[in-house]
């Protein structure tokens, strides 16, 4: 229950930092299909705990993979590691691998 979770939540910060950037103005709440202004082409904000979709735009249209990596590389840490503060020292030859 704790893997899924926390991969949906790192999706939904991801999704939110490369599709609604730069700006989202919510004027109150929105409802399923009511317009937003964002430079998203298209998007979703989909609450975690009820799986209840907060809002939508062009929600069908089939888009380019993203960035999985980041995705799964967030919920895997999320998931192994206890100390979120702690430096990790990647090696150089382990970069662009």
């Amino acid at each position: 229950m704790k893997n899924t979770q926390t991969a949906a939540f790192c999706f939904l910060i991801l999704l939110a930092s490369l599709l609604l950037l730069p700006t989202v103005a919510f004027a109150g709440a929105q409802e399923p299909g009511e317009s937003a202004a964002t430079s998203a082409e298209c998007m979703a904000v989909i609450e975690c705990s009820t799986g209840r979709e907060l809002y939508r735009k062009n929600a069908e249209k089939q888009r380019p993979m993203a960035s999985t990596t980041k995705i799964c590389t967030a919920a895997t840490v999320l998931d192994n590691c206890d100390d979120l503060e702690r430096v990790v020292t990647v090696p150089d030859k382990a970069v662009g691998v």
